[in-house]
């Protein structure tokens, strides 16, 4: 216990020192009496020598106990991804967001934010001051409609709650950005170097795959790279404030369903101020960015309860309820993650020494900054596709498309209706054929044909093909399907001849064999007759003479079976 206290000593020289002069908006970071420090100090190594989780199991039990049943049983389905575009919509009440729809709502939550400036003008100051620098017009990308309904999906079309957080969003990106941020987007070159750094370390990446829901998924690895201590606060926070701005536009998934977070803490520093500056920013993101947490997953060493302990009640009260703890190596945590439906194989970390991969990373970065970028950003970013969702059919050769899981149900499908496409006797009757299976595949299934785009982005990303293409696809595909068939058919008809001359051999070889016993049996002449038994019935043969057609089947059976196990002995080598 003594050295684990010298640990800590030495860790909080060397911590940020000034936290408590940084404030945002309305909220401060307020600095701890060196009592209250000490206190926390040694009830963080009396739960890490000890190894007691009593009081991590009762703040997390306490988050729960004043939800109803019902609420605990939605909560536990959306961190499990258990209907959680059924709960969206129903929640919500737009199924198809249709434009009356959504018209309506864009003016319910104008109302809200002209009372919130009446009622609440330090609230509201941030986006009263931008509707005096640019009017009520859509020179700001605040006053669009693509920007609110980030907020309306957000809160489910509770327009006055969609209000509140876009004011808040609008006073937080005023504080990190300045008066750029009330007339665009932050883009990637406004950080500064050592931010710009930080992004391209992956320290914060989105993994390109969706949980079994469909939803995004947000990696953080903490640790001890960071910024300055004089900028620790802001570039955290901005840093964040981009990525999940970045996400956003990109997915509209992530804008209705939500994100999964997973925090792997097994490098963090075990500093005070750091607890409370990760609680403090996780706690204000919360609060004001267009999105909605599903899980938090927070990943941490063996006996590392005291790091729990401290991390836990600095997060925000909203999203405890949807935080699960997780302890071990990283191999068991990805374990405990995998029962989530979450992609753990496209997590980009070392599961043995804990490195992190960049490369998925890098490509993110480099199209998000190429659609920053282009003279005409808005209009790309709505033509590009980021990540292909799961129902989506890609266009292109290689093994990850073929086992993407769209294409395998659009195999799937194809091979279904082979016979049907086989037994049409005109052109006309198989183009009308394949224009209905896309049209089917569009409306039922949800997919998309997709192909990588070469133009806008070197194919960092994905564009929807027209109709024509789509039905080209389809009939290709009807086309391989019957290749296959045939090929199939061959194989088969190979396999039963070479049965059929196997058995015609053996049959044969036995026969000539039967034939020069018999011949035999004749030349002894008389001898034959005292190898024969005699019973009370007359004559039988002598055990010599065996049945042919038994001993044909069971020598046929033999050679059959050597063949089988000389083939399954190929297969299985192969791997």
């Amino acid at each position: 216990m003594n050295v684990l206290e010298n640990q800590f000593a030495h860790q909080r020289q060397e911590s940020v020192s000034s936290a408590a002069s940084t404030s945002i908006a309305d909220d401060s970071v307020s600095s701890e009496s060196e009592s209250e420090s000490l206190s926390m100090q040694r009830r963080y190594a009396a739960i890490s020598s000890n190894g007691n989780t009593r009081d991590i199991d009762e703040m997390m039990a306490s988050s729960l106990n004043n939800l109803t049943f019902r609420e605990r049983e939605e909560i536990n389905e959306e961190i499990h991804g258990i209907n959680v575009d059924k709960t969206y919509f129903r929640a919500a009440g737009a199924i198809d967001e249709s434009p009356e729809m959504l018209e309506d709502c864009f003016r319910r939550m104008e109302d809200e934010m002209d009372k919130l400036v009446a009622k609440r003008p330090k609230f509201a100051r941030a986006f009263e001051r931008c509707q005096k620098l640019y009017g009520k017009t859509t020179i700001t990308y605040l006053n669009t409609s693509e920007f609110r309904l980030l907020f309306l999906r957000a809160e489910r079309f509770d327009c006055a709650r969609a209000a509140e957080r876009m004011c808040r969003f609008i006073d937080l990106g005023h504080y990190l950005w300045g008066e750029s941020a009330l007339l665009r987007r932050p883009v990637f070159d406004d950080f500064d170097e050592s931010e710009k750094c930080y992004m391209r370390m992956g320290i914060s990446q989105v993994i390109p795959a969706r949980d079994r829901a469909g939803r995004r998924v947000y990696v953080h690895f903490a640790g001890d790279k960071d910024f300055p201590a004089d900028q620790v606060l802001k570039s955290r926070m901005r840093t964040a404030y981009y990525t999940a701005m970045a996400l956003l536009e990109l997915d509209v998934s992530a804008q209705r369903l939500g994100f999964i977070a997973i925090f792997f803490m097994n490098k963090i520093r075990l500093t005070m101020e750091d607890f409370r500056l990760r609680g403090h920013i996780q706690a204000r993101m919360t609060n004001c960015l267009p999105m909605r947490l599903g899980a938090g997953h927070y990943c941490f060493q063996t006996n590392q309860y005291g790091v729990m302990f401290e991390l836990v009640p600095k997060l925000a009260w909203q999203i405890v309820p949807h935080v699960r703890l997780h302890t071990g190596s990283i191999l068991e945590c990805m374990y405990a993650l995998q029962s989530f439906g979450i992609p753990v194989a496209s997590i980009p970390i070392n599961k043995v020494n804990g490195a992190i991969d960049l490369t998925n990373h890098t490509k993110w970065l480099e199209l998000v900054t190429t659609l920053e970028r282009s003279d005409d950003s808005v209009a790309l970013r709505k033509k590009i596709i980021e990540l292909p969702y799961q129902s989506d059919i890609l266009l292109g050769r290689g093994v990850p498309l073929m086992k993407h899981p769209g294409n395998t149900m659009f195999r799937n499908f194809i091979q279904s209706r082979v016979e049907e496409y086989n037994d049409l006797q005109s052109k006309g009757e198989s183009t009308k054929m394949t224009w209905e299976i896309v049209r089917i595949l569009k409306t039922q299934y949800g997919a998309r044909f997709l192909k990588e785009d070469d133009k806008y982005t070197n194919k960092l990303g994905w564009v929807e093909v027209s109709n024509d293409v789509a039905r080209s696809k389809v009939r290709i595909a009807f086309r391989d399907a019957r290749v296959r068939d045939a090929k199939n058919k061959s194989k088969q008809q190979a396999s039963l001849n070479d049965n059929n001359d196997v058995v015609s051999s053996d049959s044969s070889a036995f026969c000539s064999k039967a034939a020069g016993a018999k011949r035999k049996l004749v030349d002894s002449g008389t001898n034959a007759s005292s190898k024969m038994d005699t019973h009370d019935n007359g004559m039988v043969a002598s055990p010599e003479v065996v049945d042919i057609s038994t001993f044909s089947f069971l020598g046929t059976d033999r050679s059959i079976s050597s063949k089988r196990e000389k083939s399954s002995h190929n297969f299985f080598g192969c791997f």
